[in-house]
């Protein structure tokens, strides 16, 4: 059941016309977290720079687009992740 209008809308670094890959990882656990790699070139080769953005409890990563694209913007890769 749908709660708000907004639970259907997703956002992705596409909508901020960023360059992204979907990514997964495995836990030691055995759990998979999904996640998003925006990859940062600078003239052709790839960024020595990496953020990594860890979402805020009871969200997700795109809750973190913003900062992301900010940190694109300043010469960063950036690798943002669902927690399980």
């Amino acid at each position: 059941r749908q709660r708000w209008f907004t639970d259907s809308f997703v956002l992705t670094p596409e909508t901020l016309r960023l360059p992204y890959q979907k990514v997964s990882f495995e836990t030691e656990d055995g759990v998979e977290l999904d996640g998003w790699f925006i990859e940062q070139t600078v003239r052709g080769e790839r960024s020595k720079n990496l953020a990594l953005c860890c979402c805020p409890y009871n969200q997700d990563k795109s809750s973190l687009l913003g900062v992301a694209r900010g940190l694109w913007d300043a010469g960063y890769s950036v690798l943002l992740f669902d927690f399980r």
